[in-house]
């Protein structure tokens, strides 16, 4: 009777039938070897997670020490208000006289404005408005 042998349905492999476990994850009874490549997969995986974390601090680290003295919560706050205010900005770029060309802040699809015949009012992609700005 110890040469009898089960072969996984999940690998394939043979193995003892009391061996044989039953995991929540595979929703089976799977053989050790399954199991063990799980649990190593698993530490893999968390290393990986702990080296990822590691490098996110390094990096907040390099950031807190190219801040001026005197930098505090409020200088965050403004930074971060002047970075949402430039990338809700409109980018123009004159073509010629009478035309610029237009990103659409909400969508940014670019397109030509007629300064003159102030044409398109809307975006023609997403028909938000255009800001009013001097062109």
């Amino acid at each position: 009777m110890d040469d009898f042998r089960v072969k996984c349905k999940r690998c394939g492999r043979p193995a003892k039938p009391n061996e044989f476990v039953l995991d929540p994850e595979f929703r089976m009874m799977v053989c050790p070897n399954c199991i063990r490549e799980k649990r190593q997969k698993q530490e893999v995986y968390a290393e990986l997670n702990a080296m990822k974390k590691a490098k996110k601090e390094a990096e907040a680290g390099e950031e807190s020490k190219e801040k001026p003295l005197g930098w505090d919560h409020e200088d965050d706050i403004l930074e971060k208000a002047a970075k949402m205010k430039m990338k809700n900005s409109v980018k123009v770029e004159q073509i010629d006289e009478n035309h610029v060309k237009y990103v659409c802040p909400k969508c940014k699809y670019k397109f030509a404005y007629d300064t003159v015949r102030k044409m398109p009012k809307n975006c023609p992609y997403c028909s938000s408005e255009l800001s009013r700005m001097m062109f």
